[in-house]
């Protein structure tokens, strides 16, 4: 019910509303925005795939401490500190490389929002 009512699912199209003209609002919740974020994004394949693949690990780590549907107003950059500390203990193989990119990936993303109005400030940066 949570996504039909603040996604604007409309029953008649069978889509939703934001995701046509690719709106993000503030109020949205922190993995919906970032997913919406990643398709915005121009990026090579293996990029993408990359940025997909991390954005997947972000949403077992924001389940695991409970901010998945935090609105990204609100998510703060200790937030996305715990997120990615928690991607370090979920990962096997887990590297200042790993966490670099992990962060550069957040830091793509929040640019996007940062342009797209969903966020007033990087909180990556």
């Amino acid at each position: 019910m949570y996504d039909l009512k603040e996604k604007g699912y409309n029953s008649i199209t069978g889509k939703f509303f934001n995701e046509r003209f690719g709106a993000i609002k503030p109020t949205e919740g922190f993995i919906d925005v970032l997913r919406k974020a990643s398709k915005l994004l121009k990026l090579e394949s293996t990029t993408r795939q990359d940025v997909s693949s991390a954005i997947n690990f972000f949403e077992t780590a924001a389940n695991k401490i409970g901010i998945e549907r935090m609105e990204i107003q609100s998510v703060k950059r200790k937030h996305l500190r715990q997120v990615l500390d928690t991607v370090g203990e979920l990962k096997k193989s887990w590297s200042a490389y790993s966490f670099n990119n992990c962060r550069a990936y957040l830091l793509m993303l929040y640019k996007k929002l940062l342009e797209k109005d969903a966020v007033d400030v990087n909180a990556c940066s």
